[in-house]
């Protein structure tokens, strides 16, 4: 299946493979002829059920039971039918993420078999990532919907279907859409309109008045009822997927329910918002964090505790970035608080979205363009900040460090340029740097201890891979002349 038309998650394009048929392009890798007088495979008692309803759902009789069900039309929204029906027929549910290491029948029987002795799905955790949308969306029932339907009425945006659930703003931008969870209309038009015309935003409001956010089947249900409006209406190849404060809990679940199915989170991002530390954690992808400047410590963990960046190591292992915006809880969407933070979360989804984001930076971003004030004699081994300029000349984003591993530093030369110390003195590139842009960076520096002409040198490092002048870009150097 090597040559088959897929998507980035590495599910079959079915629609493509028909094309490819029709117009013959398709390599013929052997061919199968049943023998005529081949008896029918046997099928138990306790799979035909099973087999009947995977074949109706997908509308296919041909599937047998240790076909790829992928391959028979199995996509997402099919997915959630069929162990919505399964839940209701066997009353139990099915763990998502091992379907997918084998999408057969015999598979989800071996599965059904495990889960109904395990016991009823009422027992079951509802904040696990294998969630299966239909059954949970039943705890978002009528009189709720209704009331988030009442909300939601007199809002001016493109709604994606007549449910009104799922609605839209600048989207025919050009951009990968942001989905986002808010707790009313206002603030998400303030977002839609700072993050620009060409940043289509799908927004989706929160439980807020709606339902306890303490019971977790009824965040399940509610997150249930927007993803099938996702997959029903705008579904992805990945997904960017975001939410402020309480709503930030109903983005979190979809994005878990979302990867339960196999889809691919391409980022999280969590406005005064923390995923709890429950059995969903680690998450199965990255995320940002951003907090306000100026609000009390409970809700801004670092002014609560003294390093709570080593919470974020064990729960966040694929990468995570904290942000801080100006303004306090409440206040972000109002102006100018949100222009800082739609410029950070702009920047932060152009960073998700290159293709090196928490890898080796590509050959391509080895370009840059280094200052500093000119000097002409030092006293011997004294301590400095140097004030540096850096500008990103290259043609792709800069991730912080915590991405990227990217700092600045310097070395001591003799005049010859061999070296004489080293590593003196670095800093860390903490934020992201967009092409064209300058930061002005202190660097500290020690002055060697002996007396005489050397030449300082200056170069960014993506730490452990290289240096920029290893990759033909200029290091700046600067002559010092050491005195007594």
């Amino acid at each position: 299946t090597a040559s088959l038309p897929k998507t980035s998650s590495g599910k079959v394009q079915r629609q493509a493979c028909k094309n490819r048929l029709l117009a013959n392009d398709l390599e013929t890798l052997a061919v199968w002829q049943a023998p005529s007088s081949a008896p029918l495979a046997a099928v138990s008692d306790t799979t035909h059920p099973l087999l009947t309803l995977c074949q109706t759902i997908l509308n296919d009789t041909g599937i047998d039971l240790d076909d790829d069900l992928f391959a028979h039309g199995a996509d997402s929204l099919k997915s959630m039918e069929l162990f919505t029906e399964i839940e209701k027929r066997w009353q139990c549910r099915i763990d998502m993420m091992r379907f997918n290491q084998q999408p057969t029948v015999n598979g989800l029987q071996a599965l059904i078999d495990e889960a109904v002795t395990l016991g009823h799905p009422e027992t079951l955790d509802t904040e696990t990532a294998n969630v299966t949308p239909g059954f949970f969306g039943r705890h978002f029932n009528a009189g709720q919907l209704h009331k988030l339907l009442g909300y939601t009425s007199a809002w001016q945006a493109e709604w994606v279907s007549p449910k009104r659930l799922l609605f839209g703003l600048n989207t025919q931008g050009s951009k990968p859409p942001l989905f986002w969870c808010c707790q009313g209309y206002p603030e998400f038009a303030q977002l839609a309109r700072y993050l620009g015309a060409d940043q289509p935003v799908y927004g989706m409001r929160s439980g807020h008045l709606i339902v306890d956010y303490k019971d977790s089947a009824a965040i399940t249900g509610l997150a249930s009822r927007y993803l099938e409006e996702i997959l029903s209406n705008v579904p992805q190849d990945t997904y960017l997927i975001g939410g402020n404060c309480q709503a930030g809990v109903v983005a979190t679940r979809l994005a878990l329910m979302l990867a339960g199915l196999g889809e691919r989170i391409q980022h999280l991002f969590l406005l005064e918002n923390i995923v709890p530390r429950v059995n969903t954690c680690p998450l199965p992808f990255r995320i940002a964090i951003f907090y306000g400047q100026h609000n009390r410590k409970g809700i801004n963990p670092y002014l609560h505790y003294p390093v709570p960046d080593s919470a974020w190591k064990k729960l966040y292992p694929l990468g995570y970035s904290i942000d801080f915006v100006k303004g306090s809880h409440g206040q972000f969407f109002k102006e100018p608080n949100i222009q800082d933070f739609a410029n950070k979360l702009a920047l932060r989804l152009q960073e998700s979205l290159s293709s090196y984001a928490g890898l080796a930076l590509p050959e391509a971003a080895f370009a840059a363009q280094i200052t500093a004030q000119p000097v002409s004699e030092w006293q011997l081994g004294a301590s400095l900040l140097v004030t540096v300029q850096v500008t990103n000349t290259s043609p792709v984003v800069w991730p912080s460090l915590g991405q990227s591993g990217l700092i600045i530093a310097n070395h001591w030369l003799d005049t010859n340029g061999q070296p004489h110390q080293w590593l003196d003195g670095y800093a860390p590139i903490t934020q992201s740097v967009l092409p064209g842009q300058t930061l002005t960076l202190t660097l500290p520096v020690v002055v060697p201890s002996t007396v005489g002409a050397y030449v300082l040198e200056i170069d960014l490092a993506e730490q452990g891979i290289a240096w920029f002048k290893d990759k033909t870009n200029p290091a700046y150097q600067l002559h010092v002349d050491v005195i007594d």
